[in-house]
């Protein structure tokens, strides 16, 4: 009895012994699958992760817009991908291609599409003003955007050999958006200018500053400083209005000051201080004298009239730098207002206790000596010089160019003069 049990121990624990052994290989085997598909895994992210950058280099060398076609793509969409990696005199030479693709367009329209968009030509003036039949073909960007294509049908082989001449011909065949953008890439070419001069958007806000003298280059300096959007918006908001008032002129400005303009801020002086002291808001001051660190007689005065003013305390606390900054001197830390008046009392000759009639008088310059009556004032008509000022107020030249610490006999209109 003894023997049998110790013989049916003997198999169990041989039993016990092979089951362990098989689960032991099963769990070796599954460690291994395990380990084999973590690999592959792996290998999969690494080598997609590559793919990836690759495609997203060759997307970045090739286009800015399209990505790869998918199996769901157009023809149409198709021929606007591979063309989108084409050099601008490929797509120049594909003018003449007119193989059919589908929906009755052809290669070259294709071809054209991809430089209108991609190249900003100038189609209706390659036309002579002819409009084109156009339809607008949507395609998924690389990263995610849709981007809609014009493509022009109907065009005849006379247009596209109008077209291939004006491409041929022009230096810059360009849209006025595209001409703007040259510009601001820092591409300084007379030629350019000259082209971008001559586009309705600049010929617009050249008519609306035509009777203030300001030259093309100083206009050309200050909207390169902004963004296209904001050009083009405001010209449209503005266009079918025949108002050229310096209301009008000092808003469109106004918009270049928190791009930092320094054009900006200088034509708004010269055109209008006066609008400017009384219809900017606290903000657009601020943002105005921080861009009038050169120091002329106009922008000390502004500043001074701000400094004695009614404003706020951050407009008053800003035109106080820049007064001491026109003196080669830092704003005193901790500030104090009335040490500031105080410097500004003794540097200008202000009696501290005149300063607040000072400041309820309209003029930049307006103050009042030590010994003296209230200084009188004068703003610059349209047709002014000083010599007729002069004489118009029974002053002399001399004293009224001292006074007024004038560089030069040059004057602006709204300009405000300080009588002798």
């Amino acid at each position: 009895m003894s023997r049998t049990k110790k013989k049916q121990n003997g198999l169990q624990s041989q039993k016990e012994f092979k089951e362990s052994s098989t689960y032991s290989k099963r769990m070796t085997q599954g460690l291994i699958f395990s380990v084999a598909l973590n690999l592959a895994l792996l290998t999969s992210v690494v080598f997609n992760a590559v793919k990836g950058k690759e495609s997203h280099s060759k997307y970045k060398s090739t286009s800015q817009y399209i990505a790869q076609a998918n199996e769901n793509s157009s023809s149409l969409e198709h021929a606007l991908i591979e063309k989108s990696e084409k050099k601008l005199q490929e797509l120049v030479g594909q003018l003449g291609n007119d193989m059919h693709i589908e929906d009755g367009f052809t290669q070259r329209d294709i071809a054209l599409s991809v430089l209108s968009h991609q190249y900003d030509l100038d189609i209706d003036r390659a036309l002579m003003g002819q409009t084109p039949i156009m339809r607008y073909i949507p395609v998924q960007g690389a990263v995610g955007n849709t981007y809609d294509y014009p493509v022009f049908s109907g065009l005849t082989d006379m247009q596209y050999k109008l077209i291939q001449t004006f491409v041929k011909n022009e230096k810059w065949p360009l849209t006025s958006s595209g001409l703007f953008q040259k510009l601001t890439q820092g591409l300084n070419d007379e030629s350019l200018k000259s082209a971008f001069y001559l586009s309705k958007e600049f010929m617009y806000i050249e008519g609306l500053f035509c009777s203030l003298g300001v030259s093309k280059e100083i206009l050309l300096n200050t909207v390169l400083q902004g963004t296209w959007e904001s050009l083009s918006e405001f010209i449209a908001n503005h266009n079918q209005i025949q108002d050229f008032s310096n209301s009008l002129r000092i808003q469109f400005l106004s918009q270049y000051l928190d791009v930092g303009s320094e054009y900006a801020a200088r034509l708004i002086l010269e055109i209008d201080a006066m609008h400017a002291l009384k219809k900017l808001d606290d903000s657009q001051i601020v943002a105005l004298l921080g861009l009038l660190e050169k120091k002329s007689s106009l922008t000390e005065n502004f500043a001074l009239h701000l400094a004695i003013g009614h404003r706020s305390d951050w407009v008053r606390q800003e035109a106080c730098r820049l007064l001491y900054h026109y003196a080669d001197l830092g704003l005193p830390e901790p500030f104090s207002y009335q040490e500031a008046m105080g410097f500004i009392g003794h540097k200008y000759q202000i009696d501290p206790s005149h300063m607040l009639a000072a400041a309820t008088i309209d003029a930049p310059a307006a103050f009042e000596s030590p010994s003296s009556e209230p200084s009188k004032v004068y703003v610059v008509q349209d047709g002014d010089n000083l010599w007729k000022i002069a004489r118009k107020n029974k002053v002399a030249l001399d004293d009224l160019r001292q006074v007024n610490r004038l560089d030069s006999d040059l004057i602006k209109v709204g300009m405000t003069l300080v009588l002798p």
